[in-house]
């Protein structure tokens, strides 16, 4: 009885993490199991655990591929779970196998079409991202439709970023860095 009443509140029992994080514990504590974000979020809390470890990296493609299966389900109400899930996707891309890499970029562009102007908060990353790998030529049609997508679902916001006076999809990668650079000009009608 003592458990049960534990695990109502919140509180940890026996073969439970006390410090477990705030994500974990809504799964317990937060939302009924008759709350539409119950099942979800218990799949994430998962899913998130496997992909944190590395021990279990050659269980990481098919987990993000469960992940993106749930946000497709969950179509623009995933936008509550990335602050949790964004970040470790972001390492794995920085630390995982070429193909792992290959097929985050890819998911990266589906969750975009999900998200639309709700990846704006991601933006800088994944620009950062991008111009990390710019230099893989076995990426960059991933990384191509990646951009596009952020130009689609960005609209202005995005021709803001990419500007005459730095059309690299990176901030610092302005061609004013180089001085041997040839000027760079705009073949659209920009103002």
């Amino acid at each position: 009885m003592r458990g049960i009443r534990a695990e109502k509140e919140g509180l940890a029992t026996e073969g439970e993490d006390a410090d477990a994080p705030p994500m974990e514990l809504l799964a317990r504590s937060g939302p009924a199991t008759s709350s539409e974000e119950y099942y979800p979020t218990v799949a994430i809390n998962a899913l998130m655990r496997v992909l944190r470890d590395p021990a279990l990296s050659s269980h990481h493609l098919m987990v993000v591929r469960s992940l993106m299966f749930v946000f497709k389900a969950l179509g623009l109400q995933c936008v509550t779970y990335l602050p949790k899930v964004m970040p470790v996707l972001f390492v794995v891309v920085r630390t995982g196998e070429d193909a792992l890499r290959e097929f985050l970029f890819e998911q990266f562009t589906q969750l975009v079409a999900i998200l639309r102007q709700h990846v704006r908060k991601y933006l800088e990353e994944l620009l950062t991202l991008v111009y990390e790998h710019w230099h893989r030529v076995e990426l960059l049609p991933h990384l191509l439709a990646l951009l596009e997508q952020l130009s689609r679902a960005l609209h202005d916001e995005f021709r803001l970023v990419l500007t005459p006076s730095n059309p690299t999809p990176y901030p610092h990668a302005s061609p004013a860095a180089d001085p041997d650079a040839e000027p760079y000009r705009c073949p659209c009608p920009c103002p």
